[in-house]
């Protein structure tokens, strides 16, 4: 990703600089379409989102998608990828069900190219449960958590980090569910 040492610096600043000159001079050699330009506009949206600036980043990954679906079709993995970028600029606006509605999209076309044991279709089908659950979904987020526990065990064995991660955000969200219905009575 261009300059993302700034970015994970948090210089945000110099990082904005840095890719929007990419940006600029890969839409003026290139034009607006190649694959090669719509990932600058994919990084910009990213460190928009990171600015807490959700708009423009929503804006700018709908713009990626457009020209990767237009690329490579909708279930190309660039195009997929800024679905993804999309999702997560969409939280900051409260937009869940649109964030779903993404990841779902995203998991289809992912599990279709790479298969539902694929450790990144297990990741993307994560994002999902987080959302499920984030919007109260909570029956839904545990089959989908359980369904990643499986196929990260399966994939990538119990020990692997990712597995471990996809259990705890298992038990965290029977515990949460547990405290609420105790809550509740």
């Amino acid at each position: 990703m261009e300059r993302s040492f700034e970015i994970r610096r948090g210089r945000y600043d110099e990082a904005e600089e840095w890719i929007t000159k990419s940006l600029f001079g890969r839409e003026k050699l290139l034009g607006p379409r190649p694959f090669e330009t719509l990932r600058s506009v994919n990084h910009l949206a990213l460190l928009y989102t990171k600015m807490d600036r959700p708009k423009e980043a929503e804006e700018l990954s709908r713009r990626a998608i457009s020209g990767s679906e237009e690329l490579a079709g909708r279930d190309h993995q660039q195009t997929l990828g800024g679905v993804y970028h999309l999702g997560t600029a969409l939280p900051i606006q409260g937009l869940y069900a649109e964030v779903a509605e993404q990841y779902r999209r995203m998991l289809d076309g992912f599990t279709k190219v790479l298969g539902l044991s694929n450790r990144m279709t297990l990741r993307y089908l994560q994002s999902l449960a987080l959302v499920e659950e984030a919007q109260g979904g909570f029956a839904q987020a545990e089959i989908l958590l359980m369904q990643v526990v499986q196929g990260m065990k399966s994939t990538l064995g119990p020990e692997y980090p990712h597995t471990i991660e996809s259990i705890d955000h298992l038990k965290r969200g029977s515990l949460g569910r547990e405290a609420q219905g105790s809550a509740i009575s």
